[in-house]
């Protein structure tokens, strides 16, 4: 319940350049214009570790951007997707 809480406190005070909500293994953008095949890949990352729920949050950070895990997401596949966004470039 306290991870959940400082979760959402953390993002509305760094609201995020890209939004990706997951639902039913399947990534959609809910803010932002997220780059071709970016979704496509977040699907295939939450298809491989079964992901069901959650929210990914790319903000601006130094240097590049950082990406916020919602704690629906396993750790085991934060750096997978790290990887997919990296690979698209997504940047503030």
């Amino acid at each position: 319940m306290l991870r959940h809480l400082a979760y959402w406190l953390h993002r509305l005070a760094n609201p995020p350049l890209l939004a990706i909500r997951i639902r039913d293994r399947t990534a959609t953008s809910t803010r932002g214009n997220a780059p071709p095949g970016l979704l496509d890949g977040c699907t295939d990352v939450a298809k491989d570790f079964a992901i069901d729920a959650g929210h990914l949050h790319v903000a601006p950070g130094v240097p590049g951007a950082k990406i916020r895990f919602s704690p629906h997401i396993p750790v085991e596949s934060h750096q997978r997707f790290r990887n997919v966004i990296g690979a698209h470039s997504v940047r503030s």
